[in-house]
């Protein structure tokens, strides 16, 4: 289980760090007004952190819940 999940975080971050590199070029030629680009790159990093600390929580519940399950029986 501990491995599914981290090479599901390393596939999200895969995927999203090149769309993070095409918002700050797009930035470098102001295409867009004054931060527009970088707000989205930003939002995009709380995005990724958000699910990151989602799946992670998830998998320490579900330790956690392992753990007390062997300590009942």
């Amino acid at each position: 289980m501990r491995t599914d999940i981290y090479t599901g975080l390393f596939l999200w971050n895969k995927n999203v760090d090149p769309l993070i590199r095409v918002l700050q070029r797009l930035e470098a030629l102001r295409i867009l007004p004054g931060g527009t680009l970088k707000e989205c790159e930003i939002r995009l990093e709380e995005w990724r952190e958000r699910t990151d600390h989602g799946r992670l929580s998830s998998q320490r519940e579900a330790v956690d819940n392992a753990g007390r399950n062997d300590l009942v029986q």
